[in-house]
């Protein structure tokens, strides 16, 4: 019982220090802001199709460090974007199903059965960004590059400047 007045007490005492007489004037109009100014976005929304995947130049299929990139040419992506914006890419991960994104980069195990026993491979989806070019770049744990996406892939970019 006494902890419960001596925190009521305080609590009377915080608000009457707290209190420091009458508000002073307003003080000056500041000056009017740019009304183009503030932050703007964009959501670009984009389609990788199976053959848009290559090897990455140098790459040969199935060798160790090969990966797959898919390039894309996005005008919105100009130069004040790039240099003084953020780029954030999202990917469907369920082919025609948008109740579901995750954003980049995007990493899934995966794991099959077969007559030589378990067969484990980790595949990872990121993103690079340049002025107007994105590249999305796949790559898979055993680098078997012939096992290409054989479904379109679904993309939203959210462009902030």
């Amino acid at each position: 019982m006494n902890m419960k007045k001596l925190s009521f007490l305080s609590l009377i005492l915080l608000f009457l220090v707290a209190c420091e007489g009458e508000v002073g004037p307003m003080g000056p109009q500041g000056p009017p802001g740019d009304p183009a100014s503030g932050t703007k976005w964009k959501i670009v929304e984009l389609t990788i199709n199976p053959k848009d995947w290559k090897l990455v130049e140098g790459g040969k299929e199935n060798e160790l460090n090969t990966t797959l990139v898919a390039s894309k040419s996005i005008a919105e992506i100009t130069e004040n974007v790039y240099w003084e914006g953020a780029i954030i890419a999202y990917y469907y991960p369920f082919a025609g199903d948008h109740k579901f994104k995750t954003s980049l980069p995007y990493i899934t195990h995966h794991g099959e059965e077969d007559t030589e026993g378990d067969y484990l491979w980790t595949e990872t989806l990121l993103y690079v960004v340049g002025e107007k070019t994105i590249d999305f770049y796949l790559t898979y744990s055993d680098f078997l590059t012939e096992n290409r996406p054989n479904t379109e892939m679904e993309f939203d970019l959210v462009l902030i400047w």
